[in-house]
């Protein structure tokens, strides 16, 4: 089973994803492709290659093909070798990938995705209003490139909101505005519980997206 915390920065998707994992003795896993390659050691030589070859394709590249696609292959290679007992928390899946690189041109890439099944068994989308994220982002480093990035804006949801609408994707939204660690965990965990007591998320699930988010 594979769970997935999505969402843009500042929400707390990593600080979740990290704390859902350790409270559930679960894998959790941030970059698959490193895994593709094979690459655990941040401090190894390989690591610092792929990490330029990933800078260069997201910074010096206009594609947002080729940035779904290098991304899309990390998320392919965790699906199609995760071993069915395995519970695997992965932190920023196919709609994080979407919310960044997703537009018309690319869009071919995403359905494919979906058509291979590359989508969690449960799906987070972790959510904040603008003001709220970056307060967090500027509180964890006051020179994050994110303050100053468009993709800073909640337009990213709405088009996050239209690809899950349009595919009729089975997620969990939680609003994590002016909430405590504790308190969005509290709420992650009693949504996790109705999802394992009613089955999985992809089959007929019966929580639907709320644009209200709450």
């Amino acid at each position: 089973m594979i769970i997935t915390f999505d969402g843009l920065d500042g929400v707390g998707k990593t600080t979740v994803s990290k704390k859902f994992a350790m409270q559930h003795g679960y894998k959790y896993v941030e970059m698959p492709l490193y895994q593709l390659f094979g690459i655990e050691d941040k401090n190894s030589e390989n690591y610092r290659v792929a990490r330029m070859l990933e800078n260069t394709v997201y910074n010096n590249s206009n594609s947002n093909e080729l940035k779904a696609s290098l991304t899309g292959l990390g998320l392919i290679y965790l699906y199609k070798t995760v071993d069915n007992s395995e519970m695997i928390v992965l932190d920023r899946g196919l709609l994080s990938n979407y919310s960044f690189n997703g537009t018309n041109d690319s869009l071919p890439v995403f359905e494919a995705l979906l058509k291979m099944g590359i989508y969690s068994d449960v799906s987070f989308l972790l959510y904040a209003s603008d003001d709220i994220r970056i307060n967090r982002i500027r509180a964890r480093n006051p020179f994050d490139k994110d303050l100053t990035d468009v993709s800073i804006s909640n337009q990213n949801y709405e088009k996050i909101f239209a690809f899950i609408n349009k595919n009729k994707l089975p997620v969990i939204v939680i609003n994590t505005d002016n909430k405590t660690i504790d308190e969005v965990m509290e709420e992650v965990n009693q949504k996790y519980e109705e999802v394992m007591k009613y089955g999985n998320s992809k089959p007929g699930r019966k929580l639907k997206l709320s644009k209200k988010c709450n």
